[in-house]
């Protein structure tokens, strides 16, 4: 295993960490909160949001495009656009950015609890 593979499984499993302990905090509350929802996806957005602003950021540092980075990853044009209006993507997506950018998971985004919940649109970081 490569030391950018074992820098990338740490902060997965940080992430995934963090996920826990957050979840954690409001496990008895979130019970009766996800039976109103009917799949998991639905389930996971309520509770926790996505915030992909370092890695626009991270971008800009390194003086590459949006396209660019399209290109590089092989990422679809879905794929960037909720990547830009900070919605969920898979795991597989992010780790092909991180290896692509030599960069970890808490580099290039923020696990950003919902105020409200998920009853509101927007994110706030």
């Amino acid at each position: 295993m490569f030391k950018s593979e074992k820098i990338l499984n740490k902060s997965v499993e940080n992430v995934n960490n963090l996920l826990l302990i957050m979840s954690g905090k409001w496990y008895t509350e979130r019970r009766v909160f996800f039976n109103q929802f009917p799949n998991d996806a639905e389930k996971e957005q309520a509770i926790m949001d996505v915030c992909y602003n370092k890695l626009f950021k991270l971008l800009i540092d390194k003086g590459m495009k949006r396209s660019e980075l399209k290109k590089k990853v092989g990422l679809s044009q879905g794929t960037l656009a909720k990547l830009s209006k900070n919605e969920t993507v898979s795991m597989d997506v992010i780790v092909r950015i991180c290896r692509t950018l030599d960069c970890t998971v808490d580099e290039i985004l923020d696990i950003v609890p919902s105020p409200d919940n998920g009853t509101a649109d927007d994110v706030q970081s």
